[in-house]
């Protein structure tokens, strides 16, 4: 989404626009996407305000940018391996532990993502949406499977899916996210989702 309006954006030092990346992503999560201004962005990088379009289109596609690029990402990461390779207590295991060893080193972008996507364009927000709702879609597959073969008792599948992506959200942004190992942590969540799900808890 970046460009400029004098010069190509493949003319721009890649090592600035980094540079101004990097503020801009810490000053969107520590103060706000709307607090946070074209002067104080251009600022905090050592420009002047009118050059900052040398480098990005607008604060807003660039809000854009971290969000697209960190829901396509994990949205790849969560696609692979195909789901045949796995049976359904394994498939759900491995999406629960994918999600949570991409999100919690980029824990600053998950945020971000989460808490300041209602501030995109409706195209745009529809986009990112679109990211997310493949994303579920998968951990639904996921749950069908075990439902098809008896392995998991769900009496709603969109609840259920919804309730584990709030789980994962919630240890990836919570005090714990921090403060836990990040295997440790994988492996409570991993655990407590599959008892939940399981059709008989005894052999969680």
């Amino acid at each position: 989404m970046t460009k400029t309006t004098n010069t190509p954006v493949s003319t721009a030092p890649a090592s600035r626009l980094e540079a101004i990346r990097s503020v801009a992503l810490r000053m969107f999560v520590n103060e706000g996407f709307q607090a946070v201004s074209l002067r104080q962005l251009a600022e905090h990088s050592g420009l002047q305000a009118g050059s900052l379009y040398h480098y990005i289109e607008s604060k807003q596609c660039l809000l854009f940018e971290f969000i697209e690029e960190h829901e396509y990402h994990l949205l790849h990461c969560l696609g692979k391996p195909p789901l045949a390779r796995f049976d359904s207590r394994s498939a759900l295991g491995h999406y629960l532990g994918v999600y949570l060893r991409f999100a919690l080193p980029r824990r600053q972008r998950h945020l971000l993502s989460t808490r300041e996507s209602y501030c995109l364009e409706h195209a745009q927000r529809a986009k990112i949406e679109g990211l997310r709702a493949r994303q579920a879609q998968r951990l639904k597959d996921i749950i069908a499977l075990g439902m098809v073969d008896r392995s998991f008792q769900v009496d709603d599948l969109n609840i259920a899916a919804a309730t584990v992506r709030a789980i994962l959200d919630g240890a990836v942004l919570g005090p714990l996210g921090e403060d836990i190992r990040p295997e440790l942590l994988i492996k409570c969540v991993q655990r407590m989702v599959l008892r939940s799900l399981l059709a008989d808890a005894d052999h969680a």
